[in-house]
């Protein structure tokens, strides 16, 4: 998973545009709207009619505010390498293009794969076998971990607001609500609460690795941990 991103922004500067325009002219039919996040119109968070502009919002609705350099994929693979970033509030994609903010249709593009100096970061959507209350989750979620198990992490980035300390106004901040996944192949399991007995239920010949995780202090409540652990198991076990 690992990328060179120095070479990706070669690969903008010296390629020859008529490349670039039809890896564009591929992705130009997905994308319907220009985005701007400064308060102009169409640029509210769309939940309902007391929508709210995002300058008014403390936080941020994205994954990562910055623009990262990533590779879109659809069904019948890739689409385009863009600056990308994820809009947790709307699970949407957004990205830059002649130097305007545009947002991806929903449902078409269904992996992210964002480029980072030592490794990536992806993100998946429309997963298939993926339920919640026993219907399709099309939903973009983070994959945490590679190899045969997968931890799926769906971050849904809501938005609150509180009281200010003079009591003579209210302000408006995001709050993050967490839901996770276990991928193995073509099963994806609903991990209701993070434990030992949540995780360990769906990997076979856990028990063998008690030693292992005694020995390392892994604490199946911290998400960090079990990355930790499922890159140790998925290294060990016979695919």
């Amino acid at each position: 998973m690992k990328i060179n991103i120095f070479i990706v922004c070669i690969f903008f500067t010296i390629a020859p545009a008529s490349i670039y325009a039809q890896v564009i002219s591929r992705a130009d039919g997905f994308f319907f709207k220009e985005f701007r996040p400064s308060g102009e119109s169409g640029t509210k968070t769309g939940l309902g009619p007391d929508s709210i502009s995002y300058d008014k919002i403390d936080g941020s609705a994205y994954w990562v505010d910055a623009f990262r350099t990533a590779n879109l994929y659809d069904s019948k693979g890739y689409v385009a390498t863009l600056p990308v970033r994820i809009n947790l509030l709307t699970n949407q994609i957004h990205f830059l293009k002649d130097n305007e903010e545009m947002v991806v249709d929903d449902y078409v593009i269904n992996r992210v794969v964002i480029l980072g100096n030592n490794d990536s970061t992806v993100f998946i959507g429309q997963v298939p076998h993926l339920l919640v209350n026993n219907k399709p989750f099309n939903k973009l979620v983070q994959v945490l971990n590679a190899g045969k198990y997968q931890l799926l992490k769906y971050t849904s980035r809501n938005i609150t607001s509180e009281e200010t300390p003079s009591h003579t106004s209210r302000k408006y901040l995001y709050k993050d609500t967490y839901r996770y996944f276990m991928r193995s192949e073509e099963k994806v399991e609903d991990i209701k609460k993070l434990s030992s007995e949540n995780i360990l239920i769906y990997l076979p010949v856990a028990s063998s690795y008690n030693d292992w995780i005694k020995e390392n202090k892994i604490n199946f409540k911290s998400e960090k941990d079990i990355i930790r652990f499922l890159n140790h198991y998925n290294s060990n076990i016979k695919n």
